[in-house]
């Protein structure tokens, strides 16, 4: 057991001791009123004698206020909150009590053009570290110097690779009325796409497979690899960004129930229940009031949106990333609880944090399928020297036969087969 000795307890202390000691590592504490009991110190003084993390204040606080970040540099790790004179020069545990909490995110700021907290306000990507999972990595340091001093060695968990799908929509032709298929046919001819208009009938005709059916191809690629999904649905009345099939067609609910009899399922929130917990509500009742989410568009806003989400009985989220760049979005890739920085306590919700998503590479990092290989293996990499997991977003369209996606399906059959 490691021992700690603070100054003064608080509800955001043990927030993230809890996630060191119990989400990275598998070692149990303590905290202790007397520093000779203490194996590790916190205080706003150092104690040469011990190893000591010097306290910046803001672990002690309750408000939420901008905060001094001053970027210095400590064994080529970008760190904040810094001191002088001890074995950890800067305050470690809050600066990660900032990144995990998304403390940022709280602040004032200009939402992008989907109202979503954008990534270039972030201190990760103004700071160059959105692409690294900079607490993990401090976190390897902090086991090291703990071994050196103390003798004690943390159990850290062991890395893992959780491949997540968002179905946005189930089907390119099959499952769509008779006018959505006339006016998307309609439209095609318009374009010239002589070979879209004879597709969409031989898929109707049932004569070829639906261009956005990679269903059979992921079920191959998860038995061969040994792979435990999970699918996220879709189920909204549709709108503007919500295009998805109408959640109560047949071929949608027996979709639905041939994965969840396979694989765990979560609901994708559309982009109009992030406004209206009625929204939300209906669209759980679908997927029978499911206990995971990920908000479609990866549109949410701390806390509005989480709340919502605990009080539609949602215990896990997979929203935790960016919508518009890849990267740690929270500078780990462990899970944690959200802490609720207006209530000032931890909730019940389990956040994990994606670091990939296909779309983001090539619409918003307007980068080719063989970036996108480049890039996941990077993030796998990562992965598993610093600990954690690496989720990705793939979507089932990007994974078919259409052909904008032509190359893809390729590339992310030739990410399982090198790692796994």
């Amino acid at each position: 057991m490691i021992t700690i000795f603070s100054i003064q307890h608080s509800s955001r202390l043990r927030y993230v001791l809890d996630f060191i000691f119990g989400d990275v590592f598998q070692t149990p504490y303590a905290l202790v009123d007397s520093k000779s009991d203490a194996l590790l110190c916190y205080d706003y003084a150092l104690h040469k004698d011990m190893l000591c993390i010097q306290a910046h204040g803001l672990l002690f606080e309750s408000a939420i206020k901008e905060q001094n970040v001053e970027i210095t540099i400590w064994k080529t790790m970008p760190v904040f909150f810094s001191n002088a004179g001890s074995d950890i020069p800067f305050d470690m545990f809050s600066a990660v009590f900032y990144l995990v909490s998304r403390y940022e995110e709280y602040l004032p700021y200009s939402p992008d053009e989907f109202n979503r907290y954008p990534h270039r306000s972030s201190l990760a990507f103004q700071q160059g570290f959105l692409k690294i999972p900079l607490v993990d990595i401090w976190l390897l340091e902090f086991e090291s110097l703990v071994k050196q001093k103390t003798g004690i060695v943390l159990a850290r968990k062991k890395s893992y690779f959780l491949p997540t799908y968002d179905i946005d929509i189930a089907y390119s032709y099959k499952g769509k009325s008779l006018y959505r298929n006339l006016a998307g046919c309609f439209l095609d001819a318009l374009r010239l796409k002589g070979k879209a208009v004879w597709l969409r009938w031989k898929v109707l005709a049932g004569k070829s497979k639906d261009p956005y059916d990679a269903y059979d191809f992921l079920e191959s690629l998860h038995q061969e690899y040994h792979l435990e999904p999970i699918y996220f649905f879709l189920l909204s009345d549709g709108g503007k960004l919500d295009k998805n099939l109408n959640p109560d067609a047949v071929i949608m609910k027996s979709l639905v129930e041939k994965i969840n009899g396979k694989y765990a399922i979560g609901i994708h929130p559309s982009i109009r229940s992030h406004e209206s917990k009625i929204i939300l509500q209906s669209e759980l009742q679908r997927l029978q009031n499911p206990t995971r989410s990920r908000q479609h568009y990866i549109r949410f806003a701390l806390p509005d949106t989480y709340r919502n989400l605990l009080e539609a009985g949602i215990k896990e989220d997979y929203s935790m990333g960016y919508g518009s760049i890849n990267g740690f979005r929270a500078s780990t890739a462990h899970s944690f609880f959200w802490y609720d920085l207006q209530q000032d306590e931890q909730s019940v919700l389990r956040v994990h944090p994606f670091a990939f998503m296909e779309c983001n590479t090539r619409f918003e990092q307007k980068q080719q399928a063989q970036d996108a290989l480049d890039e996941m293996n990077m993030y796998w990499s990562q992965v598993q020297w610093s600990g954690g997991g690496f989720i990705t977003i793939w979507h089932n369209f990007s994974l078919g036969s259409a052909l904008e996606w032509q190359g893809w399906s390729e590339v992310y059959q030739s990410f399982l087969e090198d790692n796994f």
